[in-house]
């Protein structure tokens, strides 16, 4: 082989190489992230199906992906624009003081916008943690009944054994 020259490698199906622009991982873990996110309505034993419910693992896995992803599928729009945006401006923060680091001219200017960079990286990393625990958490509570009825009533109740209270429970404890 001639000094200077390198040789060329082929390029299969679109994957380029590791200076390359696109990378097959990036493909699998869409492909993956796939199957890992199917949900749908659940058919009872007598074949009617129940109310579609969401599943906690693809909020989850959707919100660790893209940031807002997971509650826009829980159905919490502004949310996933809040969290998306928050998330958003952390890492453009954090990006600036990193370009200021980088062109400061002196070591306590370079120290001061390092420590701010980190600052907002760390901030980064618990927003983001916050907002795939919260898709999952919504996802786990999407049948929650919120209606106005959630107080318990108590009723006088007289039979010819006793008088007392009668605290109906059912409607807060499940057996």
């Amino acid at each position: 082989m001639a000094v200077g020259f390198r040789e060329k490698k082929p390029v299969i199906a679109g994957v380029h190489g590791p200076r390359g622009e696109f990378g097959i991982i990036p493909l699998l873990f869409l492909i993956c992230l796939n199957g890992f996110c199917r949900t749908g309505a659940e058919a009872d034993t007598a074949g009617i199906h129940a109310e579609p419910v969401k599943s906690p693992r693809a909020a989850m896995l959707r919100s660790a992906f893209i940031p807002g992803w997971g509650q826009w599928y829980n159905e919490k729009r502004l949310k996933a624009v809040l969290v998306l945006g928050a998330e958003l401006a952390l890492i453009g923060n954090a990006v600036y003081f990193n370009q200021l680091a980088v062109r400061s001219e002196t070591e306590y200017d370079r120290q001061f916008y390092r420590e701010n960079r980190r600052l907002y990286l760390w901030w980064f990393a618990a927003a983001h943690i916050l907002n795939v625990l919260d898709a999952l958490v919504d996802a786990h509570l999407w049948g929650f009944d919120t209606g106005p009825d959630l107080s318990g009533r108590m009723a006088p109740v007289s039979t010819p054994v006793w008088v007392g209270i009668l605290l109906p429970l059912d409607r807060f404890v499940v057996f």
